[in-house]
Formats: C-alpha cells, sequence, structure tokens
C-alpha cells in the first residue's frame, strides 16, 4: 500500500545507478569492466513514479549525449576497442540479436 509513495521519493532522491559486470579480456590478461549509467532526467524521474520501469532502457539507449550508456552499448564499444570477444559481447547482451546484427554487419 505504500509503494507509490516509496516511488515518488526515489524519483526525488536518485542521481543515478552505476551497474558493472567484469569481463575476462580477450587476450587473457586481466579483466576488464562493462559499465552500464542511468542518469535520474525528469524523464527517468517521471518513469519511477509511475511505476513504468520497463521503459527505463530505451531512455538509456537514447540518451548517450547526457552520459548514460546501456549495457549494450558498452559491450560493442569494449568488443570495437578489441578488448572482450564477440562470444562475450552477443552471449551477455540484453538484447543478443541487435548485438550481433549491429557487430557483424
Amino acid at each position: 500500500h505504500q509503494q507509490n509513495q516509496i516511488r515518488i521519493q526515489l524519483s526525488m532522491v536518485l542521481q543515478g545507478v552505476v551497474a558493472q559486470q567484469l569481463f575476462q579480456r580477450k587476450d587473457k590478461n586481466g579483466i576488464v569492466p562493462v559499465v552500464e549509467i542511468l542518469l535520474a532526467t525528469p524523464a527517468v524521474r517521471n518513469i519511477i513514479r509511475k511505476g513504468s520501469t520497463q521503459d527505463i532502457y530505451s531512455v538509456i539507449e537514447t540518451s548517450g549525449k547526457l552520459g548514460m550508456i546501456s549495457l549494450d552499448m558498452a559491450l560493442k564499444d569494449l568488443y570495437r576497442n578489441d578488448l572482450i570477444t564477440l562470444d562475450d559481447a552477443i552471449g551477455h547482451a540484453r538484447n543478443p540479436e541487435e548485438v550481433e546484427r549491429s557487430l557483424r554487419g
């Protein structure tokens, strides 16, 4: 019964979210972080208030100029910089078909 109140409070105090996964480097010399960044823009705050969190990923995908980066974008960048394998990029992507199409196409 307090979910709406908590969503409102979260939308007001959240500044951003950084998520990280660690991958073995392609050359097997250590690990490399794959970082996803969400910033609390007015659009994100509104999504949280409404409870339509499934829309957050599309905001991340379209807000690169603001400093946001999706997991899939980060994976593609690491692959293009020859730091991870294609299998890792595709295998850990949120949308593997799109990542594969983008990297092979």
